[in-house]
């Protein structure tokens, strides 16, 4: 998020932090990445393909302007009200006070302006990949106990990697706008919350530790195990034992 003065970021800012904060706490029920949801069979699809990191990707691929959709503002909004709906189930009135100091906040432009500080001008809210990898890239480090920031070569190299990964998948190439902003908003408010929550938790390990661990049992259940990569500038690669 953004670093500004603005009363009304710093507000903002505040009410995600005690969201995430709230959602942590409910984490030993809702496993973290089960909040944003992916198609059966799709995430079956990715996480096959992410067995094989390392590997080319196939000769005969679609163009990568297909993972990039044209935001619906109703699909995005659903995508914040499923938030506050998690929000309201630990904090009734913290989603209230959320909710109001949303509705007069380009969430979403924010992101992306923080994500193009971090990591390049190239970055979009409005892509699968650029969704895919930020998501992925946060949840390894926090599985390593880590607070910082994936490097700008490092999130090129997942942004390239998932493309590939992404272009093999027909769910996700042959869907419709919409169809590809509701596998990426989720995502992008979950990285949000990764990042208010390492911030918090820099001098809480115990808690850092436990978010981690059930964020590498998520993507065990899910076939593709953090634990056993390594994030490197041409990002997954699987450690050598």
């Amino acid at each position: 998020m953004p670093n500004g003065p603005s009363r009304t970021r710093h507000a903002l800012r505040s009410l995600l932090l005690l969201s995430a904060l709230a959602l942590s706490h409910a984490s030993a029920q809702t496993t973290p990445a089960t909040t944003a949801p992916v198609p059966a069979g799709l995430s079956g699809s990715v996480f096959k393909l992410m067995g094989q990191v390392g590997t080319p990707p196939a000769a005969s691929t679609p163009k990568a302007a297909v993972l990039t959709f044209k935001p619906s503002a109703q699909v995005r909004q659903k995508a914040i009200d499923d938030f506050l709906t998690l929000v309201a189930g630990q904090s009734p009135d913290l989603a209230a006070e959320l909710r109001k100091t949303l509705a007069g906040t380009d969430l979403f432009a924010q992101i992306e302006k923080e994500e193009r500080r971090l990591f390049g001008p190239g970055m979009s809210v409005n892509n699968v990949a650029d969704a895919w990898a930020t998501y992925w890239g946060y949840a390894w480090l926090m599985t390593r106990r880590r607070t910082d920031d994936p490097t700008p070569r490092q999130m090129q190299g997942l942004r390239a990697q998932f493309q590939s990964l992404l272009l093999q998948v027909p769910g996700v190439t042959g869907s419709t706008d919409a169809a590809r902003q509701q596998l990426s908003d989720p995502l992008t408010l979950q990285v949000v919350l990764y990042g208010l929550l390492a911030e918090a938790w820099k001098d809480q390990p115990q808690a850092l530790a436990q978010f981690g661990d059930q964020l590498a049992q998520t993507s065990r259940d899910l076939g593709f195990d953090l634990t056993l990569l390594t994030l490197t500038d041409q990002g997954f690669v699987v450690q050598k034992k």
